[in-house]
């Protein structure tokens, strides 16, 4: 965290001469953030979109011991992956609200601290309803019995995962708009 901290300093104090340029014409480590802010941001919206399609419907059709083994496989499946996203998404979007500073009286820096706050909402999502569900479904064993909650437990999940296609799509959307917009 420590590193993180201090390239968001090194990146806040970016040359005075950003200031100096057309307003249009963006700085080269500004179109380079906004490019993998908008890269990364899209891929966590499509893999969560593509649960929401895919895999959510079938899940909520599962008995229990199928519910298990197909959820505890689909997690398995999803790291190291899924976990990388978020952080990733959240550095390239505050990377590029902080080269954005110096034009914070713009649409594309309101709209790009829209999409950081949106990825914000991501991370709570998951770290409220997704990982204390995953944590008690990586518990169960698909043979045992049944705990009577576990039909609570698989919608909390679906709830995160609603909330966090929501946020990710939006922060997709709110950083596409500022970086081709304006």
């Amino acid at each position: 965290m420590g590193s993180l901290a201090a390239a968001v300093l090194l990146l806040a104090a970016a040359p005075a001469r950003a200031r100096a340029q057309e307003p249009h014409e963006k700085r080269l480590e500004l179109r380079i953030a906004e490019l993998a802010n908008v890269a990364i941001s899209g891929v966590q919206a499509g893999w969560l979109i593509g649960g929401a399609i895919v895999t959510s419907p079938r899940r909520q059709e599962l008995e229990y011991s199928r519910y298990v083994d197909f959820q505890q496989g689909f997690l398995e499946a999803s790291t190291p992956w899924a976990p990388m996203l978020m952080p990733l998404a959240l550095v390239a979007n505050a990377t590029a609200l902080v080269l954005l500073w110096p034009e914070r009286d713009e649409p594309a820096f309101w709209l790009t601290a829209a999409g950081l706050a949106f990825q914000i909402g991501v991370a709570v999502a998951a770290f409220f309803l997704n990982v204390p569900a995953n944590t008690e479904v990586e518990s169960w064993s698909a043979t045992g019995t049944p705990p009577p909650d576990w039909r609570d437990v698989r919608d909390q999940w679906e709830t995160g995962q609603l909330l966090r296609t929501i946020f990710a799509t939006a922060a997709f959307g709110s950083n596409t708009a500022a970086a081709t917009l304006f």
